[in-house]
């Protein structure tokens, strides 16, 4: 199975990015293809492959921030055609209820 987290960064060093870390790595050791779409990419994640195509979340709580990442996202997510998209940090809800696709 194709999955995509989304999440601020993988650096572990606050809730949202461990949270990310646990599930992808547990994810990927399952036999489970893991991308992330992130506003930053950290060196040294080797479970999954990191796309920078978001904002920092705060920038996704009104319409212009949407706006600004729409594309990036909406093409990351067409290239990748996952089955499962997890929005692990919530500021990121708004953007992917705009973003059109199959997955769940």
């Amino acid at each position: 199975m194709k999955v995509v987290l989304v999440v601020h960064n993988l650096a572990a060093k606050d809730g949202w990015s461990r949270y990310a870390c646990d599930v992808g790595s547990a994810l990927s050791e399952r036999g489970h293809t893991v991308s992330v779409l992130v506003s930053n990419v950290v060196a040294g994640i080797t479970w999954s492959k990191q796309y920078a195509c978001l904002r920092p979340p705060l920038h996704s709580l009104n319409i212009r921030g949407v706006i600004l990442q729409w594309w990036k996202t909406w093409w990351t997510l067409r290239k990748l055609q996952p089955d499962i998209v997890h929005v692990i940090c919530e500021p990121y809800g708004l953007l992917l209820s705009y973003v059109p696709g199959n997955w769940k």
